[in-house]
């Protein structure tokens, strides 16, 4: 069987991802017992919380017996969060990559979405019908409304909406 040095292939896959590693939380098999609490902790409990403590050899296929636990990263395009975890199946072992799945992440625009156009409707609400002369304050508030109609155009144009204010479905 082959060896593959641990801290090498989670470093590929982190590279191949483009991904930054935030925390490490990664753990053998005892320490796992010790965690479910069915084992007292002994010197056969290992933690690896840095890349070097992961700097050895394991078996290709028993990776996910030596190394459990998760890696916690983001992406450095997006900043978004992601997780890595050791896997594996009956003959072969590998790291997972997992990212938020895009419905949920669709969900939480909508949210910001509906807060950005009450916003907008209270702003407007609030000026309406209000003579206010050409001062610094009212060019501010022009400027920040400005601004505020552009980013919600830029995400009414970038997502699908999950569940519309106006009930109409955007694919």
């Amino acid at each position: 069987m082959s060896k593959m040095n641990v801290k090498e292939s989670l470093l590929e896959v982190v590279k191949s991802n483009n991904l930054e590693i935030l925390k490490i939380d990664l753990f053998n098999d005892f320490e796992l017992f010790v965690r479910e609490g069915t084992r007292e902790r002994n010197e056969y409990c290992k933690t690896y919380t840095t890349l070097d403590d992961l700097d050895f050899e394991v078996e290709a296929f028993l990776l996910n017996d030596e190394v459990r636990g998760i890696v916690y990263c983001q992406d450095k395009d997006t900043k978004e969060p992601v997780w890595i975890e050791p896997w594996s199946d009956e003959c072969y072992s590998w790291w997972q990559v997992s990212r938020v799945p895009k419905f949920y992440k669709r969900k939480t625009l909508n949210e910001v979405k509906l807060l950005l156009i009450s916003a907008r409707n209270r702003f407007r609400s609030a000026i309406d019908g209000v003579m206010i002369p050409p001062d610094e304050r009212y060019r501010e508030k022009s400027k920040a409304f400005e601004e505020l109609e552009k980013v919600l155009e830029e995400l009414e144009n970038e997502t699908i909406w999950v569940c519309k204010p106006d009930k109409e479905n955007k694919v």
